[in-house]
């Protein structure tokens, strides 16, 4: 799967800058891509199937409540 984002930044319409800033990870946390101070559009590949494997592996997901995320 293919994943886009884009960034916008500058000035709004008010007056306040916005640095935009976005990025793409992966389902472990590593950053895949990044764009900050700029207009632009990142791409990346990801892969959702790889998710419910590594979410098993991680202790940090164990006693999680699903149930409370809506």
């Amino acid at each position: 799967m293919i994943v886009a984002t884009s960034c916008c930044c500058g000035t709004d319409e008010s007056g306040r800058v916005c640095r935009g800033g976005s990025n793409i990870t992966d389902a472990t946390g590593k950053l895949l891509s990044e764009i900050w101070d700029r207009e632009g559009i990142i791409v990346s590949n990801v892969f959702p199937e790889r998710v419910p494997a590594l979410r098993a592996e991680n202790p940090w997901y164990r006693g999680q409540r699903p149930d409370l995320y809506r």
